[in-house]
């Protein structure tokens, strides 16, 4: 007897394929949907990483500057008498950013760089004089108590010095110099027309004429641009006479003062940024900083944050507010909806509009160790 047997190798029916692929789709876009939330979420934490790292830089930086605003540099004049403030501020109002300058003593503050022919040796290697007498006010000549006949002080009468590019031939060059009298309260900065050797028994001296021109001095763009002055005005240059026996003579280089002025600023790409200016026309410290913000406490406990500092408050200056706003770089809109952003109000610089950028607020008091010494 024959028995036939039947193959059960019947295959998948095209319901089974059907309920296969739409549990797949089902799958791959579940899949799809963490990946993109994940890819989304990343990316956000990504450009707020990035904006944090921007706020905590440009905290680092203005923090330490404020904080060493004077150094060196309280009461310090320039030639015309006109005072050099240590810090000043330029308000923004009610709808722009701040502007904030400090100025203090450079950590490497003899610095001259290369020497420049046919100088022999480096303005900074001159010795410092030492202010002998006080004379009369209106004179143009001052002595000093060392003398030029003996080594080391003879190089101020007989060596060509240069710094930073400029040569000053110091017999008769206007070379500018700096006075601090013996307690540091006080410190002049002028132009010595003349160095002159008197021999034994009377002060070799010091002059400093009046009327000197930038267009005479060698290096002027740098001193005017310190000074803060026009270079067309003149210098009156009669201050050595009024500075108490035993203040300090050195030459001045420009860069022996550090000045550092903060702004925002945007850039060809349309990236805001805080800017630092050290003379060398601006260098971004931290991108997508949107707003700049600063509050002043003065000694009397007044508190200035909607218009400049005057003259007389500046010395007055106790405690810095800074409030540094930045960013996200990009907008964040998905599909799960859109990040609903807005720039906040800060002192008196108004809200911005809505937008769809993520921000960070970073805000700080420094106290200024440098003012009220006195």
């Amino acid at each position: 007897m024959n028995i036939s047997q039947q193959s059960n190798n019947r295959g998948f029916t095209l319901i089974e394929l059907l309920v296969v692929l739409a549990m797949s789709s089902i799958l791959l876009t579940g899949i799809m949907k963490v990946f993109s939330s994940s890819q989304a979420t990343y990316n956000v934490q990504e450009d707020v990483a990035a904006m944090q790292q921007n706020v905590r830089t440009a905290k680092m930086f203005l923090e330490r500057d404020i904080r060493m605003a004077g150094s060196g540099a309280m009461n310090l004049q320039g030639p015309n008498a006109t005072a050099v403030l240590p810090l000043w501020f330029e308000n923004g109002g009610t709808s722009g950013t701040d502007r904030l300058t400090v100025i203090y003593e450079a950590p490497d503050s003899n610095a001259c760089g290369a020497l420049t022919a046919p100088a022999t040796i480096l303005c900074s290697d001159l010795p410092p004089l030492t202010l002998a007498s006080t004379t009369s006010p209106t004179a143009t000549t001052a002595g000093f108590a060392e003398e030029l006949d003996d080594a080391p002080y003879s190089s101020w009468l007989t060596e060509t010095c240069s710094c930073n590019g400029a040569v000053y031939a110091l017999a008769s060059s206007n070379m500018p110099f700096i006075v601090s009298t013996p307690d540091k309260s006080q410190t002049s900065i002028l132009i010595a027309t003349h160095i002159s050797n008197n021999g034994g028994g009377s002060f070799d001296t010091l002059s400093n004429g009046p009327n000197v021109s930038y267009t005479q001095i060698p290096g002027a763009e740098d001193l005017y641009n310190f000074l803060g002055e026009n270079p067309a005005n003149g210098l009156a240059n009669k201050q050595l006479n009024t500075l108490a026996p035993g203040s300090t003579i050195s030459f001045f280089n420009t860069k022996s003062m550090y000045k550092a002025i903060y702004s925002v600023a945007t850039d060809a790409n349309g990236i805001t940024a805080l800017y630092r200016d050290t003379g060398d026309g601006g260098e971004v410290i931290a991108e997508h900083i949107e707003d700049f913000q600063c509050s002043f406490e003065l000694d009397d406990g007044t508190t200035i944050n909607n218009r400049d500092l005057t003259a007389a408050e500046i010395p007055e200056v106790r405690l810095v507010t800074i409030n540094v706003l930045a960013r996200s770089a990009h907008q964040h809109r998905n599909s799960y909806g859109n990040f609903s952003g807005q720039r906040m109000a800060l002192e008196d610089n108004g809200a911005g509009p809505a937008d769809n950028y993520r921000r960070r607020l970073l805000t700080v008091t420094v106290k200024i160790r440098n003012f009220g010494l006195n």
